[in-house]
């Protein structure tokens, strides 16, 4: 019988792009059932068949565009059949476009404000900016679709922090370009704005602007009619206050915004009257101190709203305009500003409140700011300057060397001091026994330009150097230091206080530098010879408890260190202790009084006590008198007085009292008595 070849479907002609994967099955039949085998002439690169089963397959490189005459041939080992066809690779774009040029940055309140030059493909589809917060970071593209102009503005970046971009170009095949990138410490951000107004009202309630969080500053500003006294609700600090005339006052506010803040916030007025008010809150502002320069003045019915110079004192301050005028106008804000708020009232009595802002940029004068209404009237207008947290760019390179390194030595330690290198964040401090290295690592981290190596050996040298370290790594080293740590002898014990007491002494004294004890001593003559009564006193206090009363002792003390040196003597002190005082003797009793001529009383009492020296007799004249003098006194244990001398036919009163060394008794109650008639 004669075999029959192969029957074999022509795939027809196949149009496939660059860099697609390829799967294409030839089909074929044999009518003898014979095992087929397939092969292929001219496939485009990257192809190839499947000789048992006539699968082509694989991926067309992006180098393989054009047209391709391809014959497939499938034969039953006897005979074979072949099909041509064209297989077209078409090209595709995989070429970037170049990245972006001419990226710069510039701020507002309100957002980063990024711009570049255009991109000069004829097949550019347009941009995309992405932003992390540390340059290494995970960045987030900002734009939900592709930008079409070279412009964005970041309306999201966080105030008084660092935000690092990349903007790339991207071409209508997909192609992204490398980044172009840029940094911004942004210092003050603006978060949100409310304004309200009232009519003839003695309060006015501004809400909280939207999104504030805790760390926000808010400024407020009310201007109101007249001139009412305004009070501010808790928490509210004043700025300025301001009347101008009896056609209006205007006040500004700030407040730190903690964690959870009232929906609103109440102003009151001494007396009822139209006002408008606004708050606008910020982030990035230095809550300790937000406000870095303010002024105000109030103008004359005019357009022009004026707020005069200030003076800032740090960069990337936020200046704020705080207007108010007394009619119902609109408000331009002033040039370079960014208007915020504008409230106004109508009606009868007319005022309005506008708020603007803008960076300044230097520190410096700010020059006076200006907002323009497009009515006249009398005016006030603020300005304020906000003081932003510290923002740091970051470090690009490792920091220079620590120099000026100086080593001091002390008792077995050396004290390290060096002058500060720009950019650093810490210091790695290095120490060596031997000039030159090799040195090992002995502290790191260190935030201050100084260092105490404690825990050394005296009388044996060390060597050190320094380093600086920052976020992009760590320095050369500094100028090598060296020093010997050794004793010295402690410095001499000043102001010693000798304080007397019974059988005792309380002694007391500045602490000696380099001391480790003290050692007391005691003389019974002024200026020595000393006897040491005590060692080893660890405190600036001793008490002398072996001193007899009534002698004079004098003291001085001399400080010891750690290697048994001991300073000179202190300036000396002196004290001398005593017994205590007796207790005041008891008050004596039933004090009688009798006259005994026509010139002479007789008193009698009794006596209460065992310790008194003795007792003091007081008189004064008429029954009733209360001008006592002392008249006599009489020994211990005596109990009666003849008071002699009187007028006759006379009315006196006395009182009696005993005495000793701790002091006076009470009085006896007193008595009286009258002289006998001639």
């Amino acid at each position: 019988s004669v075999n029959d070849a192969p029957l074999v479907t022509n795939p027809g002609n196949q149009t496939t792009p660059e860099g697609a994967a390829v799967s294409l099955q030839i089909q074929a039949s044999d009518s003898e059932a014979n095992t087929l085998a397939y092969s292929a002439a001219n496939l485009p690169p990257g192809l190839s068949i499947n000789p048992g089963t006539g699968l082509i397959t694989g991926t067309l490189p992006y180098t393989a565009a054009g047209t391709y005459p391809v014959t497939v041939t499938v034969s039953d080992g006897l005979s074979s059949s072949s099909v041509n066809f064209t297989w077209t690779v078409t090209d595709v774009d995989i070429q970037p476009p170049a990245a972006p040029v001419g990226l710069t940055v510039s701020l507002s309140s309100i957002a980063v404000n990024l711009d570049w030059s255009n991109n000069g493909e004829g097949d550019l589809a347009g941009y995309n900016v992405y932003r992390s917060d540390s340059e290494t970071g995970d960045y987030v593209k900002l734009n939900p679709a592709l930008l079409t102009v070279s412009a964005y503005n970041d309306t999201t970046a966080p105030g008084g922090a660092t935000s690092y971009y990349r903007v790339t170009a991207v071409d209508a095949s997909g192609n992204e370009s490398s980044p172009a990138t840029t940094n911004a410490p942004r210092s003050i951000a603006f978060r949100a704005a409310t304004s309200a107004d009232n009519r003839g009202a003695s309060t006015i309630v501004i809400n909280t602007p939207a999104g504030v969080v805790a760390g926000d500053v808010m400024l407020a500003v009310i201007s109101v009619r007249a001139t009412p006294t305004i009070t501010a609700p808790q928490g509210w600090t004043p700025i300025r206050d301001d009347a101008n005339g009896n056609a209006m006052r205007q006040a500004s506010y700030f407040r730190v915004a903690g964690s959870s803040e009232p929906a609103s916030h109440t102003w009151t007025f001494s007396a009822a009257q139209t006002a408008t008010g606004g708050i606008a809150a910020y982030s990035g502002v230095d809550n300790t101190n937000p406000v870095d320069a303010s002024g105000g003045q109030t103008n004359a019915s005019s357009t022009a709203l004026t707020a005069p110079s200030i003076i800032t004192t740090i960069d990337n301050a936020l200046v704020v305009g705080l207007y108010g005028i007394a009619t119902n106008p609109n408000i331009t804000p002033p040039a370079g500003m960014i208007e915020q708020a504008e409230r106004m009232a109508s009606g009868k009595v007319k005022i309005t409140t506008e708020i603007a802002d803008g960076i300044q940029f230097a520190a410096g004068p700010t020059g006076a700011r200006t907002a323009t209404a497009d009515k006249a009237a009398a005016n006030v207008g603020h300005l304020v300057a906000l003081r932003p947290v510290s923002v740091v760019p970051p470090p690009t390179t490792v920091p220079p060397a620590p120099t000026d390194l100086a080593a001091s030595a002390g008792d077995a330690q050396v004290s390290l001091t060096w002058t500060a290198s720009p950019g650093a964040t810490s210091y790695n401090i290095k120490r060596s026994n031997a000039p030159g290295g090799p040195y090992t690592e002995i502290a790191s981290g260190v935030a201050a330009t100084n260092y105490t190596d404690t825990g050394l050996t005296n009388g044996t040298t060390y060597y050190y150097i320094v380093t600086a370290v920052n976020s992009v790594g760590e320095s050369p080293d500094s100028n090598e230091g060296n020093a010997t740590p050794a004793c010295s002898s402690p410095s001499i014990p000043t102001g010693l206080n000798a304080t007397a007491g019974d059988a005792q002494v309380a002694l007391s004294w500045n602490a000696a530098s380099g001391a480790d004890s003290y050692n007391v001593k005691r003389a019974t003559v002024s200026g020595g010879a000393y006897t040491t009564i005590a060692e080893g006193v660890t405190s600036a206090a001793y008490t002398d408890t072996t001193a007899v009363n009534g002698m004079t002792y004098s003291y001085v003390v001399s400080a010891v260190n750690s290697c048994g040196q001991e300073s000179d003597d202190s300036g000396g002190a002196n004290a001398t202790p005593q017994a205590p005082p007796p207790a005041p003797p008891a008050s004596p009793t039933n004090l009688t009084a009798s006259a005994a001529s026509t010139s002479r009383i007789d008193l009698t009492w009794t006596d209460n006590s065992n310790n008194e020296q003795g007792f003091k007799v007081e008189r004064c004249t008429g029954p009733g008198c209360s001008d006592f003098e002392e008249i006599g006194q009489v020994g211990a244990g005596v109990t009666s007085y003849g008071d002699t001398g009187l007028t006759s036919n006379t009315t006196y009163r006395y009182r009696v009292r005993a005495y000793n060394a701790g002091g006076d008794s009470g009085y006896s109650s007193p008595a009286n008595a009258k002289t006998r008639r001639r």
